[in-house]
């Protein structure tokens, strides 16, 4: 079931979890971890900055959402896009299923579609797709005419978050996101048991990778240069907002639908390619977030896409045939974060305020250590745990620190509930 990479969906996810749990405690990671505190001036309310302009966010489509939701019935086709690294390019891998529709709800900026398998019990573990119409890619997907209605050959694309609830029958304490990497969830399921053991939901969903375009673009002049940074800002801010749009709205149907879950905080947790959009999901939810914790990330999208050692994101900028390096390079990332609006290095400020736990690899260039050091200084030096060592080693590594980010964020929230009392 290799199409099924981190949707949850099928015997494949079962093998994988096993696989993992297997791979974990048979490792044994180096590097050693050192940490550093959060800058006592961090919350201070000088450090407020002002929120995002409405005008940040793209706008959605919200009469064609009704439309669809309109249209769909007791199943509903879902497609899903996922990637897969080949070298430096990203292949997509895609899917599409029929699912059994239990509940649908127009919510914020699209709408939420709570679904099962046909046949699977409603009590096991969900699964919500979340679909809008605008931005980089309309709701309706695999060449559909219309992007308001239904038809048998289209199929709703989505974000899609598998929901797993806490382990043991406790009392649900909040809602986790977790925003997985590239390479799926293996080395970071220990941290979500650890959590799930604490007591809280976790909703898992992955970079959204339908809203990205793969392309080759050829640089001449300045003015290239320019149109290159804007269309680079344009679908990046348009993959920030989706992301953004859809932790609202799964946080608003889950307190509309489970009472006993309204008001309960939320943690954003981000790993690798998933947590460069954890800093304006958690702009986006503003005081419901309690905690925010981000491995192996970075800002500036633009600038990691152009120097990981990984992966250029399937955006192969070149000039003469070759991939642009050093001042053009900066030259194109420096002039995508005056156009963009909703980059983390942007987002990151309005986190100054919000608990934020930053895990870097000292030496990381898969997202690049300069970029985690930036967004560092953008979130106004929070507390950090520095691996020794690459990104590989981080994540080996996170199995060792599974039940200390669990404690972390245990006092974060408690402090959250104080607050809100």
């Amino acid at each position: 079931m290799r199409n099924a990479r981190g949707l949850g969906w099928g015997d494949g996810w079962t093998r994988r979890l096993a696989l993992a749990g297997v791979a974990l405690s048979a490792s044994v990671a180096g590097g050693c971890v050192w940490e550093e505190p959060a800058s006592p001036n961090r919350l201070l309310v000088s450090e407020r900055a002002e929120p995002l302009p409405a005008s940040a966010w793209p706008e959605r489509d919200q009469r064609s959402v009704e439309a669809v939701l309109a249209s769909i019935g007791p199943t509903a086709r879902i497609h899903t896009r996922s990637v897969e690294r080949e070298k430096e390019r990203l292949v997509p891998i895609d899917e599409t299923r029929t699912f059994e529709v239990v509940n649908k709800l127009a919510v914020g900026q699209g709408l939420i579609l709570d679904v099962r398998p046909p046949g699977v019990a409603r009590a096991a573990p969900g699964t919500l797709v979340f679909s809008s119409v605008g931005g980089g890619m309309p709701l309706q997907d695999d060449g559909a005419a219309d992007a308001g209605a239904q038809s048998e050959q289209g199929a709703l694309s989505g974000i899609v978050f598998r929901i797993t609830e806490p382990l043991g029958g406790v009392a649900v304490r909040g809602i986790v996101f977790h925003l997985h990497g590239l390479g799926g969830i293996e080395y970071e399921q220990s941290v979500a048991d650890a959590l799930l053991r604490a007591g809280f939901m976790v909703l898992q969903a992955e970079f959204p990778w339908q809203r990205w375009r793969q392309r080759r673009i050829e640089l001449g002049t300045e003015a290239e240069l320019e149109a290159v940074a804007g269309e680079l800002a344009a679908m990046s801010d348009d993959c920030q907002a989706e992301m953004a749009y859809a932790a609202e709205a799964a946080v608003d149907y889950l307190w509309e639908t489970r009472p006993a879950l309204r008001g309960t905080p939320v943690v954003v947790t981000g790993f690798s390619a998933g947590s460069l959009t954890g800093c304006t999901i958690a702009a986006r939810l503003g005081g419901r977030v309690a905690a925010v914790v981000l491995a192996g990330s970075g800002s500036n999208v633009a600038h990691i896409v152009q120097t990981s050692d990984l992966t250029n994101g399937g955006v192969n900028i070149a000039r003469g045939g070759q991939r642009v390096r050093g001042s053009l390079a900066g030259l194109v990332s420096g002039r995508y974060l005056v156009k963009s609006r909703l980059d983390p290095y942007h987002t990151a400020a309005q986190l100054r305020r919000v608990p934020t736990l930053l895990i870097h690899a000292s030496a990381d260039d898969i997202v690049p250590a300069d970029t985690g050091e930036e967004l560092y200084e953008r979130l106004g030096r929070p507390e950090r745990w520095v691996v020794t060592g690459g990104h590989r080693t981080l994540f080996l590594r996170l199995g060792t620190l599974a039940e200390q980010i669990a404690a972390w964020v245990d006092r974060a929230v408690a402090q959250w509930a104080g607050r809100s009392r």
